[in-house]
């Protein structure tokens, strides 16, 4: 999933586990898709093998593939400048259980700090460190640029495809015409999804946001496979401003961030759930 801008800092360390969201799942009622089954799998194992937190995977974009010979694959991308050197984390996955889990960078030298050429674990924790102190990346960008320059790295930026403004629109009405939910039933399933696939309590759950829409209808809309969904995006801020309650700070509390998900508005599956911390986010 890639992720939009984001303004969020937090400190979230990597504790859910498989068999506990199996568990909600079946006492809730909701049911989750492979693609998110995946991702939670991906993320544990991410944690165990590399020490990898939810801080430092905001600096990355997520890819969910089927592989066709029953098993599936969660991938995370270094976004943009940082893709040459983060690499890509693959985890692959059989029936919710992990198979293995490789990085693009395994075997390279990452003992020079931000001089590697391949920055690993240890990186990813001072970025983090300086990004909740500065709130910014001009810390180590320098050494990005470098690195990427020596290395003959450029970001392929790909024009996005143009679409009618027709035809974004109609694409949204088809997929609420196929709805067999409403959206105030899509909403509660999605604050739901949240606080199960990341363990939420109660009170935290309730404390969710949702992203403000002036029509529902644009939370409709297909997938790439032609599957109509509907998208939300819920904000937890557990410690607000009181002058400004949806504004992100500095000081943040655990489980703080932004939950993206998406329901098949068909069936009622839970497509996919995606926590963000947003500290590798900057605006």
């Amino acid at each position: 999933m890639n992720k939009p801008g984001r303004k969020l800092y937090t400190g979230v360390i990597l504790i859910v586990l498989a068999s506990l969201l199996a568990a909600a799942v079946s006492a809730s009622g909701l049911v989750f898709s492979a693609r998110a089954k995946a991702r939670i799998a991906a993320e544990k194992a991410l944690n165990d093998k590399y020490g990898i937190t939810y801080d430092m995977l905001s600096y990355f974009n997520s890819a969910f593939h089927e592989n066709g010979d029953g098993t599936s694959t969660m991938s995370y991308e270094g976004l943009e400048d940082l893709a040459f050197i983060l690499g890509r984390y693959d985890v692959r996955v059989k029936d919710d259980v992990v198979q293995d889990v490789t990085w693009s960078h395994d075997g390279e030298d990452t003992s020079r700090g931000f001089e590697s050429a391949a920055w690993g674990t240890e990186q990813l924790k001072e970025m983090v460190e300086i990004n909740r102190e500065t709130w910014s990346m001009e810390g180590f960008m320098p050494y990005i640029d470098k690195i990427n320059a020596e290395n003959g790295f450029a970001v392929d930026e790909q024009p996005e495809p143009e679409v009618d403004e027709e035809t974004f629109m109609n694409a949204k009405r088809q997929a609420r015409d196929q709805s067999r939910y409403s959206s105030e039933e899509l909403d509660r399933m999605a604050r739901e999804a949240a606080a199960l696939q990341y363990q939420l309590t109660p009170k935290q759950a309730e404390m969710l946001i949702y992203d403000e829409a002036e029509d529902d209808l644009m939370s409709f809309g297909l997938e790439e496979d032609g599957t109509p969904c509907y998208w939300r995006t819920l904000f937890l801020i557990q410690n607000p401003d009181p002058e400004n309650p949806y504004a992100f700070h500095e000081n943040p509390t655990e489980k703080d961030g932004t939950y993206f998900v998406i329901i098949n508005v068909r069936t009622g599956v839970i497509e996919d759930v995606e926590y963000d911390t947003g500290v590798g986010g900057n605006g």
